[in-house]
């Protein structure tokens, strides 16, 4: 770990040392890859480097009975250590967790989270077949699962310190896994109007403290699942008054015990901070009262003084992109007519989902005093694959390739960080709607005549 300073000699002296073994664990081993260099180790409090030379290493973790989450290619593993480990992993770079073992003393829980991780992963699990199951049986199916893990659990050689924590994890990842059914069910069988059964969920779920902030700190699961459900909470407030949001919206915020967990909260809630929102002031101000972390609340404050800039009546920031002929179009060259853009990127499938319901929009108002603008943030080494979608899909409209991707001007001016996106400017180079309904929203169309009409086209 780059942090620590102490010489080999001196590290094998602490280690023979009487009571030294109480202070840390070793951790070393081998991977079969040369193009790692650094292994992190990854916590809920901290994360660990080691350096990675000739695919070996070798130092001591003393942020002990912690769980840890390594990455090693396309896998992720999970550790745990406690005093006087000397385990020895070695991974031969496999995209899979079959070329992950340890070794030596402490290995026997680290193999343990091996095996856990394979049985609930992509590899033992059809996920789309589990949760289109009837509550019942897929109940009795992850049941089934969790009998597995817990059998080898009590099979297995572990430490009573180890055995009490791990059973917690077990406990939070089931009930992650049933807390996931409410949502993907209805998914994975097209079936909206779904009603999940008063008594699915087990009574000791449904008693569970989700104040908890040693667990939030020591259990991944625990806190995927607290999060989740405060998230439910939002999304059950925002299905309601989306694009309207207030303080009220955020009320769940003031019931969060766990500064981590509401800091975290305040910035996934903050992603619905949008010029649509008519008390955008106050949904801005209230997300600033609910956090702690003064580095985030910095940044938001910089987006919202960004957003404020892009209000109805603000003036557009301009853009100079290239078409698909290699003519340059400005904003200012279509001024006299109102511009509908709309930003997108050939990878994006939300993106490409909207293109039917765009031309149908471009069709439906062809007589209209408006002008459609696609301008698409691909890499630029993409170019060439953007030029062959726009012909082969027969995109309408001016057609502009952004210069820098998410880091040209224009769209960095609009603060955009997701897409699609579109906006709406008037013909004087005004915004409307630097956030407008997309073309397949219900009532796009009348949304924009009414617009075209009102301003006296």
């Amino acid at each position: 770990m780059k942090f620590l300073i102490i010489p080999i000699l001196a590290t094998v002296l602490l280690m023979t040392s009487c009571g030294s073994k109480n202070n840390f664990a070793l951790f070393s081993g081998e991977i079969k890859s040369t193009d790692i260099t650094e292994l992190y180790l990854i916590s809920g409090i901290d994360t660990l480097v080691f350096d990675v030379i000739d695919g070996k290493f070798s130092d001591t973790v003393r942020n002990l009975n912690a769980y840890y989450y390594v990455r090693l290619g396309n896998i992720e593993a999970t550790l745990f250590f406690e005093a006087g480990d000397e385990v020895e992993m070695t991974f031969n770079s496999n995209s899979s967790l079959e070329g992950l073992n340890f070794s030596g003393k402490g290995s026997e829980k680290n193999n343990f989270l091996v095996f856990k991780s394979k049985e609930i992963s992509d590899e033992s699990i059809d996920f789309a077949a589990l949760f289109g199951k009837a509550e019942n049986d897929f109940k009795q199916s992850v049941d089934l699962i969790f009998d597995g893990i817990r059998k080898e659990f009590e099979r297995a050689n572990l430490t009573s310190n180890f055995k009490k924590t791990e059973a917690k994890s077990i406990d939070y990842l089931y009930y992650n896994m049933l807390r996931a059914y409410p949502s993907y069910h209805p998914y994975v069988t097209n079936n909206p109007d779904f009603v999940l059964s008063e008594n699915f969920f087990p009574k000791a779920y449904t008693d569970l403290d989700m104040n908890n902030s040693k667990d939030y700190d020591m259990y991944r699961e625990y806190a995927e699942l607290v999060s989740a459900n405060e998230m439910d909470k939002f999304y059950k407030s925002i299905e309601k008054n989306y694009p309207n949001l207030d303080g009220s919206d955020l009320k769940f915020l003031d019931d969060i015990k766990i500064e981590r967990l509401k800091n975290k909260m305040v910035e996934q809630a903050a992603f619905f901070l949008s010029t649509a929102n008519k008390d955008m002031e106050g949904f801005y101000e209230k997300l600033i009262a609910s956090s702690t972390d003064e580095s985030y609340k910095s940044e938001l404050s910089t987006r919202y003084n960004q957003l404020k800039k892009l209000l109805p009546g603000m003036a557009s920031a301009n853009f100079r992109y290239e078409d698909v002929n290699g003519d340059f179009y400005t904003l200012h060259d279509l001024k006299g007519k109102f511009v509908y853009i709309d930003v997108w990127a050939t990878w994006c499938g939300p993106c490409k989902q909207e293109i039917p319901a765009l031309k149908e929009l471009q069709k439906d108002l062809s007589n209209e005093n408006i002008v459609f603008v696609s301008i698409s943030v691909d890499q630029l080494k993409d170019k060439e694959t953007w030029k062959r979608m726009v012909q082969n899909e027969e995109l309408a409209g001016i057609q502009l390739f952004a210069d820098n991707s998410f880091r040209s001007f224009f769209i960095k001016e609009y603060a955009i960080e997701s897409i699609p996106r579109f906006i709406l400017i008037d013909k004087k180079g005004l915004i409307v709607n630097a956030d407008a309904p997309r073309p397949s929203g219900v009532g796009t169309k009348l949304y924009l005549q009414g617009i075209l009409k009102e301003k006296g086209v």
